[in-house]
């Protein structure tokens, strides 16, 4: 079963940028869809930092709420993948 949610991040007390750690919780295959909740912070998701797994080796920046990056929870390696 496919279940796709919608979240914004924001940055912890407002601050300018901010890079969560890990994302709590998950069931496998739940996908998520993020963006930013303000277009003036910057909320950069990190390359294999908890349990964020994301392809190609790189960060992601979620700098304005149009741009947005979709995780898929593996049950098998308990991580969030970019798809």
């Amino acid at each position: 079963m496919l279940r796709r949610r919608g979240a914004s991040l924001d940055t912890e007390g407002a601050a300018a940028t901010d890079n969560p750690a890990t994302i709590k919780g998950g069931t496998d295959g739940q996908v998520m869809v993020f963006t930013t909740t303000s277009d003036a912070r910057d909320v950069t998701i990190n390359y294999n930092t908890g349990n964020i797994f994301l392809k190609g080796g790189v960060d992601v920046m979620l700098g304005t709420s149009n741009v947005t990056i979709t995780l898929i929870f593996s049950s098998s390696v308990t991580k969030w993948l970019e798809t």
